[in-house]
């Protein structure tokens, strides 16, 4: 402030809100003051004079209240890999305007047989420096089959006993007929094998091992994965996206 030394205090506003008042030092008053929310504020200092110098009111100085905030860089961009293979992308949180709350990591979604996964699920920018975390990207590859795998389907230790059952049978049919009382209890045998062997040879029928089925692989292409990066406590949150090519 300019003028015939003056002295006293000036007065400062935002608007029609007083902002307090400072004393005058060798022509320069300075107040420290805080804002309650983010926005823009036209800002005045009023000088109420003394015996040697008038009042004065400066013209609005218009100061911009940024609210607490991050931003979100991914390195690298992109990423290529074979099918079965990993990527990995670091993500760096760098806090804005005073932030220092706590972000956490999630993906959007993911191609076909793919998992992604960070380290750490959270970050928490301290004292202005920033934080990091970094993702990996898991895909899936076709499984080759191991030699035993092939095996040829072996048979139920029913279809055996079905056979030996109609077989008896069937011998119990050309018997001799001088066995005399024997028959007729040999007659009743013959029926019995019969119905045991039927059961039997239909059970062995849809017997045996199969091959096991071959695990689906991430399909190639090229993939755009979304990394949303939110506030743990609701307030700001970004997205970043990151390019996968699959091989």
């Amino acid at each position: 402030m300019s003028g015939d030394s003056p002295t006293g205090s000036v007065s400062f506003a935002a608007g029609t809100t007083s902002l307090g008042k400072a004393t005058l030092t060798n022509g320069v008053a300075t107040l420290q003051t805080s804002f309650g929310a983010a926005g823009s504020y036209a800002t005045t200092a009023t000088y109420q004079g003394d015996q040697n110098n008038a009042a004065s009111t400066s013209s609005a100085v218009t100061i911009v209240i940024a609210a607490p905030d991050f931003t979100v860089t991914a390195t690298p961009t992109s990423g290529t890999v074979p099918a079965g293979q990993t990527a990995s992308f670091t993500f760096t949180v760098t806090p804005v305007a005073g932030y220092t709350g706590t972000v956490k990591f999630s993906c959007g979604p993911l191609p076909a047989q793919a998992a992604c996964s960070f380290a750490p699920a959270s970050a928490t920018p301290s004292g202005g420096s920033p934080a990091s975390s970094t993702l990996t990207v898991t895909t899936a590859a076709t499984a080759a089959l191991h030699p035993n795998q092939h095996s040829t389907p072996s048979l139920p230790p029913w279809i055996p006993a079905g056979g030996l059952a109609f077989a008896g049978a069937f011998g119990l049919a050309f018997l001799p007929k001088k066995i005399g009382r024997w028959r007729r209890q040999l007659r009743l045998l013959r029926w019995g094998l019969l119905l045991v062997s039927l059961p039997l040879s239909v059970l062995g029928c849809g017997g045996g091992n199969s091959t096991p089925p071959t695990p689906a692989a991430t399909p190639s292409g090229s993939y755009t994965i979304s990394v949303n990066v939110t506030d743990s406590a609701g307030g700001p949150q970004h997205a970043v996206n990151v390019a996968l090519v699959v091989q």
